[in-house]
C-alpha cells in the first residue's frame, strides 16, 4: 500500500468520524446550510447592496460586503437550527441512529471529496507521479470518473430513473 493510499485511507477516516460526532443531522444542515448561503448570497445581493450603495462610493466593495453579509447570516441561522435540531433528536432518543447515519453521511462526503480530488489530478500532469500510478485506490477512483464524469454520462442517467 502507497503513502497515497494511507493518506486517502485517513482522510476518508477522518470524514467518517467527524460524521459520526457531529450526526447526520448536523452533516445534513451544514450541507443545506452551504448550499443556501451560496445561492442567497448569488441571487440577492443586489438588494441590500443598493443600501449600502448609499454610504459606500465603490459598487464592487458593497456587493462584496452584502455577500459576505447574507452569507454569514445564513450560516449563523443555520447553526441555531442544528443546535435546536441536534438537541430535538438527542431528546426523542434517536443520538444512537443520528451518530450511525452520520458516520454513512460523512463517509459518503469524504468520497466525494476525494473522487473531486481525483479528477483533478487526472486533468494535470500530476497523473504520471509514480506515487499515483502505484496507489491501489486511485484506479476505482479513476475508472468511476471515466464512467460518469468524463464521457458526459451522468451518473442518474445510468439509473434510468423514470422521474
Amino acid at each position: 500500500m502507497s503513502v497515497l493510499d494511507i493518506g486517502l485511507l485517513l482522510f476518508l477516516a477522518f470524514w467518517a468520524i467527524r460524521g459520526f460526532f457531529k450526526g447526520f443531522m448536523s452533516e445534513i444542515i451544514s450541507l443545506l446550510t452551504w448550499i443556501s448561503a451560496i445561492y442567497l448570497s448569488v441571487k440577492y445581493f443586489h438588494i441590500p447592496s443598493k443600501i449600502i450603495d448609499n454610504y459606500i462610493s465603490s459598487e464592487q466593495v458593497s456587493s462584496i460586503l452584502t455577500i459576505i453579509a447574507i452569507f454569514l447570516i445564513t450560516f449563523m441561522t443555520a447553526t441555531v437550527l442544528g443546535f435546536i435540531f441536534s438537541k430535538f433528536i438527542n431528546i426523542i432518543g434517536l443520538s444512537n441512529y443520528n451518530k450511525v447515519f452520520g458516520l454513512l453521511f460523512g463517509s459518503l462526503k469524504g468520497l466525494v471529496f476525494v473522487t473531486f480530488f481525483v479528477f483533478i489530478i487526472y486533468q494535470t500532469d500530476m497523473k504520471n507521479f509514480h506515487m499515483i500510478e502505484d496507489s491501489q485506490f486511485m484506479p476505482f477512483f479513476k475508472d468511476f470518473l471515466d464512467k460518469y464524469v468524463q464521457t458526459g454520462n451522468s451518473l442518474f442517467d445510468s439509473l434510468e430513473l423514470k422521474i
